[in-house]
């Protein structure tokens, strides 16, 4: 049997940044990871028709778990395993269409397809549609963004401070990609920060270089969810808030390290 290494690599990439999409989405993983995965996972496949059949089904194994280690990097044994269970479920649904509509066989528990590209056609098409459906979603969600007072936990240099934050609509300041954060002028003086970098912020007030720090935690609780940010990317200003600390970015609820369910909102 010939096989042509360009559709291998078109059609194993596509498929797999597909899964690692999907699995980025539903657990709330930065989406620059997933690259990284779906490379793995063609270079994986590249080897593949050199593993001797008494190693395929470990070797079977072994790739999936070097797909999904870019996806829990940093991250907790529990969520780790959450991220592996469905990173493993969705390449076996998309496993078992594939073999159903492209006629597939399986020889020792593994797929095999002849696809001619077919599926990176498909998989291309599907990341697409992904992507426009998101984007349609976050705009409509945009337009319903409300600003709220929430109770915050603000962790630097090991120490954990109880405070209030504003989640503001209309802080869409950002920091190599990463929403900021502005801190009253009473926390802008309490807190040692290590500073990691400038970024130029437009306001209705002019343009500016501001220097950005980092903190080391963030706990939000919001709708009865504590999203958690670690590594925040906050500036220090000289601003008064009134009856808040931290002026909150819009984006601090659509992506977050960690999230786990509480009780009630904490007020």
């Amino acid at each position: 049997m010939t096989v042509i290494v360009e559709y291998v690599v078109l059609d194993n990439f596509t498929l797999d940044l597909l899964v690692a999409l999907l699995v980025a989405e539903i657990m709330r993983i930065k989406k620059g990871l997933c690259v990284l995965s779906a490379i793995v996972g063609t270079l994986t496949a590249l080897a593949f028709p050199l593993i001797p059949e008494y190693f395929i089904i470990p070797y079977k194994i072994l790739s999936l778990i070097a797909c999904v280690l870019p996806l829990c990097l940093k991250k907790r044994i529990k969520r780790a395993l959450g991220i592996t269970a469905l990173f493993v479920t969705l390449s076996a649904v998309f496993s078992g269409i594939l073999q159903l509509f492209l006629n597939g066989d399986r020889r020792f528990g593994v797929s095999y397809y002849y696809s001619g590209g077919k599926i990176a056609l498909i998989s291309v098409g599907v990341i697409v549609a992904f992507y426009i459906i998101k984007q349609c979603v976050g705009l409509i969600k945009s337009t319903k963004t409300k600003s709220e007072l929430v109770k915050i936990k603000l962790s630097y240099n090991d120490r954990e401070l109880d405070i209030k934050g504003f989640i503001d609509g209309g802080n869409m300041g950002r920091f190599k990609g990463e929403g900021l954060n502005f801190l009253s002028r009473d926390l802008s003086d309490l807190l040692d920060l290590k500073e990691v970098g400038e970024t130029l912020l437009e306001t209705v007030n002019g343009k500016s270089v501001e220097k950005v720090y980092e903190a080391q935690e963030l706990k939000i609780y919001y709708n009865g969810v504590e999203h958690i940010h670690r590594k925040v990317k906050v500036i220090k200003t000289d601003r008064d808030f009134m009856g808040f600390d931290v002026l909150l970015s819009r984006y601090v609820l659509e992506v977050d390290n960690d999230y786990k369910q509480v009780k009630e909102v904490i007020r």
